[in-house]
């Protein structure tokens, strides 16, 4: 039912007002004498009466009808505006969950991303010391001469590079020292060898470079290893072959191999192997404590020939 419109309502209740004057108009002629009418002065009627007390009743009904018109439509605007809010606390609730689970999914792609680089990094040695002026097929042949200096001419000669390439651009922190090198392996083994043979001569001279070999690692694994230096060091003093992958420790054993996971097993590890826990860590090279600075003037910008002229490159002065 449509509700009342406020001219109606407000006519009657002036009407009623009206007539309630009357009724008290008449109350006090009988108090007085013979009722009269306050309009006409003419004496009042029961019948009168009664179509008065009548009309008041309806106009009385009729406002309650409208009010409660009115009410009703309130409380079915609210109850559309409850029914809508639910929807969207649903619709909120849903989205939620699809965020904590795209969250989620995208969690487990940036650690397998993560792991797969590690894993391809693994093979691979960062070179320190070889000027800029050294091309990348000239950087070939001479880690060719340096694996024969360091093993014997067979084993040399098996020990399969992939690729050697010199990084884009020089560390952060770098001051005249040139852009590292970056070697992979094809085999596993012949990378760990070539970091044994190095280990103890850091820098190492050859042929008039100052060379220094570093494993070419994330962040996340440098600082995870750095956990196990305790251990790494008791192995190293006790001439203890160990080894690894990017997420563990192995310790070749002739009952089995050792898996470090965590830097809490050592002590059950040294335990295990008899070897007394040393507080020596690994060597740092001075290269790694001295602050470095990134010097702009070694960068070169590549410059179409279309733009400048015939030189294809400039030195940024």
């Amino acid at each position: 039912m449509a509700p009342a419109s406020d001219g109606p309502s407000c006519s009657s209740s002036e009407t009623s007002l009206n007539d309630l004057r009357e009724l008290e108009t008449l109350a006090r002629s009988k108090q007085v004498g013979t009722p009269t009418n306050s309009n006409s002065g003419a004496p009042v009627t029961e019948t009168a009466l009664k179509a008065l007390l009548d009309e008041l009743r309806r106009n009385i009904a009729t406002d309650i009808s409208a009010f409660r018109d009115k009410i009703n439509g309130v409380s079915a605007c609210l109850h559309n505006a409850e029914v809508t809010t639910a929807g969207y606390e649903t619709r909120l609730t849903i989205l939620e969950w699809e965020l904590t689970v795209l969250r989620s999914e995208q969690a487990k792609a940036q650690h397998c991303m993560a792991t797969m680089e590690d894993r391809r990094r693994w093979k691979n040695i960062k070179v320190r010391g070889l000027p800029d002026t050294v091309t990348t097929a000239e950087i070939t042949h001479l880690i060719r001469r340096l694996l024969a200096q360091l093993f014997p001419a067979k084993q040399a000669k098996q020990m399969m590079l992939d690729s050697c390439n010199r990084l884009p651009v020089p560390p952060a922190t770098a001051t005249g020292v040139h852009r590292d090198v970056i070697i992979r392996f094809q085999a596993g083994p012949d990378k760990q060898a070539l970091m044994a043979a190095t280990h103890n001569k850091s820098p190492y001279t050859f042929e008039d470079h100052q060379l220094m070999f570093y494993t070419d690692l994330s962040r996340a694994i440098l600082d995870w290893r750095r956990t196990l230096r305790l251990l790494t060091a008791a192995l190293t003093k006790s001439k203890v072959a160990f080894g690894g992958t990017p997420k563990s420790l192995l310790i070749p054993q002739d009952s089995g191999t050792l898996k470090v996971f965590e830097d809490t097993e050592i002590p059950g590890i040294l335990q295990k192997l008899e070897i007394p826990a040393t507080t020596e860590g690994p060597q740092t090279s001075a290269l790694d404590t001295q602050p470095r600075t990134w010097d702009p003037s070694r960068v070169r910008l590549f410059v179409p020939a279309t733009l400048r002229g015939d030189p294809a490159t400039t030195a940024v002065s």
